[in-house]
């Protein structure tokens, strides 16, 4: 969607994609819902000539109904309870399938044979779960058989040497199922299953290169915010992700969404072979290139750090999609050194479980103990890069104007911004929830975490209304003293 599309049509504010047939907020989806049927109903007392606006759409429910039909809204488009009910049944029979072919995998992978590995290998795992750990609700065991990569389906009529780059890195074969046992490939497989949510699902029609920096901020923002709503689907994903308490998630989750996607961007997205990147618009499919040199255009050290990076990526992770993934989400997502976080000790043992896998992995992919615990280091210190782009990449986008990008972004960014922000929180907060009950003290500290800030701007006149209470209060305080002490002395 472009950033046009993602206003409200009704209100202005903030859309949260298509409701009913037109673009809309949560709140006039809801409002819709409830009062399309009494269309009339309702009267309206200025002739219905009231302007529905964010602060305005409360005053007159004719109008903004009026307004609901007049941009595309459908009444029949609201389930009735017989169908939500059939709508009910579909999804949780979709659901029940889903844990059949989890129960077939799993017994798969029972059976296996892992007679290679020694007893106390096998169990180097299970010491490092708790009994909070269990097996991931979806386990693809073939992902480490065949090859895994998503290209797009059907024929691409594009003649440019930039073919190439629209094709995903295509990951390396490797049969390591004598060499992980079913707790390791479980995770490993849970993982991989997760990530996939990121992947490209839409057919390229046109490219267009991009010479300059502002052409790739255009470009980019629009997908960031899709992005970010995968990246909440892909730690949901994450069963350990789960195990975490609410505030601990939202402390985890918005640095670690921006670093995972950074990674993301320069370890999934960057075609080595063209060295460039490629952004699809999910509308029209128009495929939009631009290489490093953009980040000449950036103030500060952008570029050297970018091709330090790109060279890392390609020399160190041999731009091997399983390395980059095990970093990707699950490292960057447990870092027990966020702050505000309540079970440091939980995260820090989750982090470990995701190292040793991919300790697991770089030793058997090099054969050499020595040649993977130099690489772990490598990779490791290559994520200090990552954090200096995320850095640089805060700087500009809380330079925009707040209206240019969506909600979720704005509150991933802490992009300033006084209009909805308790609403997004909200939600946010109830979409890393996985449906379950809002933490509403996480909520409310999140509420006044982001208050005060955007308080700071209005210091100033605070300090000003207070001085002046505090004066008017000391001079009243005078007024009935001098009052008191001249009736005494009258007296």
């Amino acid at each position: 969607m472009t950033i046009k599309d993602k206003i409200c049509l009704i209100c202005g504010d903030g859309a949260i994609g298509k409701n009913f047939g037109a673009v809309s907020c949560e709140t006039c989806k809801a409002f819709f819902r409830r009062n399309a049927a009494k269309r009339d109903k309702y009267v309206c007392l200025y002739n219905k000539k009231c302007q529905i606006g964010l602060n305005t759409r409360k005053f007159c429910r004719t109008c903004r109904l009026e307004k609901c039909f007049a941009v595309g809204m459908k009444e029949d488009w609201i389930l009735n309870d017989e169908q939500r009910e059939e709508r009910r049944l579909k999804i949780e029979a979709k659901r029940l399938k889903r844990n059949k072919n989890a129960d077939k995998c799993k017994d798969k992978l029972e059976t296996r044979s892992v007679s290679s590995e020694s007893p106390d290998e096998n169990n180097v795992l299970n010491t490092k779960i708790n009994d909070w750990t269990t097996g991931p609700q979806s386990v693809d065991h073939d992902v480490f058989e065949t090859d895994t990569s998503n290209s797009s389906d059907g024929t691409h009529s594009i003649d440019s040497g930039y073919e190439s780059a629209l094709i995903p890195v295509v990951r390396p074969v490797l049969v390591i199922n004598n060499n992980f046992n079913a707790s390791e490939h479980q995770f490993f497989s849970e993982l991989l299953s997760a990530i996939s949510q990121l992947d490209l699902n839409v057919n390229p029609v046109a490219i267009h290169e991009l010479k300059t920096f502002e052409e790739v901020k255009q470009s980019v923002v629009p997908r960031m915010e899709s992005d970010f709503k995968a990246m909440v689907n892909v730690c949901k994903s994450l069963h350990t992700f789960r195990c975490v308490c609410d505030s601990d998630r939202m402390a985890l989750f918005k640095p670690a969404s921006r670093e995972a996607l950074m990674l993301y961007k320069f370890g999934l997205r960057y075609d080595y072979g063209n060295q460039c990147w490629y952004n699809i618009n999910m509308d029209d499919g128009t495929v939009y290139v631009h290489n490093v040199d953009v980040f000449k255009q950036i103030p500060g050290n952008a570029y050297p750090v970018a091709k330090r990076l790109l060279y890392n990526i390609e020399n160190i992770m041999d731009t091997d999609h399983y390395i980059i993934q095990l970093v990707l989400i699950p490292i960057l997502l447990f870092n027990p050194e966020r702050p505000n976080l309540m079970y440091k000790d939980l995260v820090k043992l989750q982090q470990r479980l995701y190292m040793y896998l991919l300790k697991r992995y770089l030793t058997i992919k090099y054969g050499s103990e020595t040649e993977a615990n130099t690489r772990f280091k490598q990779i490791l210190d290559t994520l200090h890069d990552v954090n200096t782009l995320c850095e640089i990449q805060l700087k500009i986008e809380r330079s925009r104007d707040p209206r240019e990008v969506g909600p979720l972004m704005r509150e991933i960014m802490d992009i300033p911004s006084n209009d909805n922000y308790i609403y997004t929180i909200l939600q946010l907060t109830q979409q890393l929830a996985d449906g379950s009950a809002v933490n509403h003290a996480v909520v409310k500290r999140r509420v006044i975490e982001r208050g005060k800030r955007v308080g700071q701007r209005y210091h100033t006149r605070h300090y000003i209304v207070s001085s002046i209470m505090a004066f008017t209060m000391s001079l009243l305080l005078f007024l009935r003293a001098f009052t008191a002490f001249a009736r005494l002395t009258l007296a």
